[in-house]
């Protein structure tokens, strides 16, 4: 399995830098691969706990569902060669186990935390032929501090009552990568009125606005840190500027509740969210931004977001990208576009 991953992402990194597949395109078949390893890993957390504990069942005696549920670029089907996996672990129903012969029951609480945790140990294990994933699970409620599993209505209290904005945010990205598609679907049906809801007690406007704020004035700290995610006019930007439109309307449109930044953007353009001109400059910018930071991973082996300063370096991208103008001169047009949109939307 590790040769097998190892092999397609030498692939995808070849048929990308000849130009050969689009970021759209790596994206998607990045995500496509972890799921796939993700989904074994799961068969894999199973076999070994099933012969100690036995089946979970519910209260009816029913088989209790288990699902992985995607975030971030993961869920976006954005990811890039040297991204983490952020994930949500979730199970139906509370009950307990129907004990092995020799063993013994526990409830479906432990035994999902213990599936959940040896999955993470299968994806994060450094063997002799590497890892599979790094896995941030810091999304979940109360972040490291929260459970590791949660049932079904424990999500729903949760976002009810004490859901924050940022979470909105958050789950619009969410997808089912393993396990219970029954289960996905009654999470994603219950997320629609927390995520899309008719009406905002506060403008997520100026609360978005702020957290970025906060992101420029540390990345403004760390002097030389060209960072093409983080900088005015950046990939955050352009995530920021899609998800709050489709905070903002997804309520009454729910076509636009897309997972996909390129696919939002082009549904936002449809229902006249979004003028055609300014999609264009959003789609044409996050195609760049992101062509760019998955040849920095290629380079570099590890999640790197800063522009090299060596001119040689520069070079080297420009000549990769195809670039009629020095990179960084078509970088700064491109942050440009990207903030005077940025600026309309949440400064206006």
């Amino acid at each position: 399995m590790y040769r097998f991953q190892r092999r397609e992402l030498l692939r995808l990194g070849a048929a990308q830098v000849l130009g050969m597949k689009d970021v759209r395109q790596v994206g998607r078949e990045l995500a496509d691969l972890a799921d796939g390893i993700v989904d074994q890993a799961l068969k894999w957390a199973w076999e070994e706990l099933l012969p100690r504990w036995g089946r979970p069942l519910d209260q009816y005696g029913r088989p209790a569902k288990f699902c992985v549920v995607g975030l971030g670029k993961y869920g976006g089907q954005e990811l890039n060669y040297s991204s983490d996996v952020d994930l949500l672990f979730i199970y139906d129903e509370e009950g307990e186990t129907r004990a092995p012969r020799g063993g013994y029951s526990v409830d479906n609480g432990q035994f999902f935390r213990r599936l959940g945790e040896r999955l993470i140990q299968l994806l994060t294990a450094m063997t002799g032929e590497g890892f599979f994933y790094r896995v941030d699970m810091r999304l979940r409620p109360d972040g490291i501090d929260g459970a590791l599993v949660r049932p079904l209505d424990s999500y729903l209290s949760y976002y009810e009552e004490r859901g924050e904005l940022w979470e909105r945010q958050m789950l619009i990205k969410a997808r089912r990568a393993a396990g219970s598609t029954q289960v996905w679907q009654r999470f994603r049906q219950m997320l629609i009125p927390f995520v899309f809801p008719g009406h905002f007690a506060d403008d997520p406007r100026q609360e978005i606005a702020r957290v970025k704020q906060r992101i420029e004035a540390e990345i403004a700290s760390r002097a030389g840190d060209n960072n093409i995610k983080l900088q005015p006019g950046g990939i955050r930007d352009i995530e920021f500027i899609v998800q709050c439109l489709q905070l903002l309307n997804g309520h009454t449109h729910p076509q636009i509740r897309a997972h996909n930044t390129l696919t939002a953007i082009e549904r936002l353009r449809r229902a006249e969210l979004l003028a055609p001109a300014d999609a264009q400059t959003l789609k044409e910018a996050y195609r760049f931004l992101r062509q760019l930071e998955n040849l920095l991973q290629i380079q570099e082996a590890q999640p790197v977001y800063a522009v090299p300063e060596e001119e040689e370096d520069r070079q080297i991208l420009t000549e990769l990208m195809e670039l009629d103008e020095p990179l960084a001169a078509v970088l700064e047009g491109h942050c440009q576009g990207v903030r005077r949109l940025y600026d309309a939307v949440f400064l206006n």
